[in-house]
């Protein structure tokens, strides 16, 4: 018994892992209502607020939403956002750009960020 338990073992981590990567567009909602729209839409043809809209994001150059206040560091960080790139900015904005204006401190939690990466890259039509 012990050495069939052991054989299924790397099978059921694999399993695992997949699971916790599978993209949650209804989580990374609520993440969004929760964390991010106190500042931000995520709405095609919306008007920015405190911080630009953010619909369409993945795929966008950074500080490039005409007419919005991007703070300097944003305006010469000179990216374009990635879920990679992304994924680095939400764990910590100040280590990434440390004059942003975006006061958040981070999305500490990777299934949560991974989970809000998975809903805005939806907006954009693009795979999860």
């Amino acid at each position: 018994m012990r050495k069939f338990s052991l054989t299924l073992l790397p099978a059921l981590l694999a399993m695992s892992s997949a699971a916790r990567a599978e993209c949650d567009p209804a989580l990374g909602h609520r993440i969004f209502e929760s964390k991010c729209a106190t500042c931000h839409v995520a709405h095609a043809g919306a008007t920015d607020t405190t911080g630009p809209n953010l619909y369409g994001v993945i795929g966008r150059k950074s500080a490039s939403r005409p007419g919005f206040g991007y703070s300097p560091g944003l305006r010469a960080l000179g990216i374009t956002w990635t879920t990679e790139a992304l994924a680095k900015y939400l764990t910590d904005p100040q280590a990434m750009v440390p004059t942003t204006y975006m006061a958040y401190t981070g999305l500490k939690r990777s299934d949560d960020r991974s989970a809000l990466i998975c809903f805005l890259n939806g907006l954009t039509g693009g795979a999860p």
